[in-house]
């Protein structure tokens, strides 16, 4: 196992921090959260690699005035920037990705009106992480491996019956490495 030690390049979040006061709160804090990531491969703005709009949405991302899809897109626009400047696959470790999920889910996750169904508004937080992690782990063609680690059981849990693709594919995550 030493012979990779060095060898990719690796992604780590962690999601522990990340507030679920509304979705409209969590997706600005998942922008704080990518500029912090960003800034740690701040030197891919001198990277002879990388293209002018590339170097541009990298700052962006610094700054925090990228959108919502931009956000979606964050760790597979990254991955495809570590891919052009090392040559080499991405490792991508997220612990805690449940954490933001399970707050939202405590404090608005089930529809007043019918408790058998989720609110709109934790729909939308389910829908972001599924966006946000989905094209990054299951179809990016940069990606070595990918680790996610959580404390929710996604394949019992009911919180994702609404979601079976979702929680497929990151129980495929969890249990592959």
């Amino acid at each position: 196992t030493m012979y990779k030690l060095g060898k990719y390049p690796v992604i780590m979040l962690n999601f522990k921090d990340l507030s679920a006061s509304s979705h409209e709160n969590l997706v600005e804090d998942f922008k704080v959260k990518m500029s912090t990531t960003f800034n740690r491969y701040h030197y891919l703005l001198n990277s002879p690699h990388l293209n002018a709009i590339e170097k541009t949405q990298i700052t962006a991302y610094l700054s925090k005035t990228v959108s919502e899809l931009e956000v979606q897109n964050s760790i597979r626009f990254l991955m495809e920037c570590l891919y052009k400047h090392f040559n080499q696959k991405i490792w991508v470790l997220i612990d805690e990705y449940d954490s933001a999920i399970h707050k939202a889910y405590i404090k608005f996750g089930k529809d007043k009106e019918n408790p058998y169904q989720f609110s709109p508004e934790f729909q939308k937080v389910l829908d972001l992480f599924r966006d946000f992690m989905g094209p990054a782990l299951k179809s990016e063609t940069h990606l070595e491996k990918g680790v996610v680690t959580g404390i929710l059981r996604i394949a019992k849990a009911n919180l994702f019956a609404q979601q079976c693709r979702f929680a497929f594919s990151l129980r495929h995550y969890q249990m592959k490495f």
